[in-house]
């Protein structure tokens, strides 16, 4: 067996183990927007397909693997707020809002699908921020390296998401129009 398809076979192997955790954080991130994830959990096996050579085989790629699917996720959202800036949108034209695809929708409740609105309220930085260090139980080291930002910066952006979300409501005692954090971790693992 060469080299090369030994590696693809623990590419393959790494897909399988990995994809269905990958594609439950990047779809949390994205609003629930399938096409959203699986663009992003695509790309980043594509990208460690295209760069295979510089992978050490005695290294577990899953803590890297999830830090690069937060990175296309964070990217994607920065792309998205750039097209519905006010003045993108008037010269190409208004996008149109991202919800839950058909089929994530139909299966949350109103509880869940609170807690999905109340994470697309968060801007980028704070959204992935607090989904990786809140939901994922991720350290702050990995956020600061995901977004580019110091440790201290990391824990800023988590505080900031809890308190435009405390705004929101979130964090209260459950009612019909309050999202709690046992709803935002169901809807990270559910």
């Amino acid at each position: 067996m060469t080299s090369a398809t030994r590696q693809h076979q623990q590419i393959r192997a790494l897909y399988e183990r990995e994809r269905d955790r990958l594609f439950r954080a990047a779809l949390r991130v994205g609003g629930g927007r399938r096409a959203f994830a699986e663009d992003v959990v695509q790309d980043v096996f594509v990208n460690l397909l295209t760069g295979i050579h510089r992978v050490d085989d005695g290294r577990d790629l899953g803590g890297y693997l999830y830090r690069a699917t937060m990175n296309g996720c964070f990217s994607r959202l920065r792309k998205e707020a750039v097209r519905n800036n006010p003045l993108v949108a008037l010269i190409l034209g208004a996008q149109t809002s991202p919800a839950p695809s058909a089929d994530i929708a139909a299966r949350l409740d109103g509880a869940h699908r609170d807690a999905l609105d109340a994470l697309a309220f968060l801007p980028s930085r704070e959204r992935v921020a607090f989904c990786m260090v809140r939901l994922d139980d991720a350290p702050l080291a990995d956020v600061a390296e995901v977004l580019s930002v110091s440790v201290p910066t990391a824990c800023k952006l988590v505080q900031r998401a809890e308190a435009i979300l405390a705004k929101r409501g979130w964090g209260q005692a459950p009612t019909r129009t309050t999202t709690t954090t046992a709803e935002l971790t169901v809807v990270a693992h559910g």
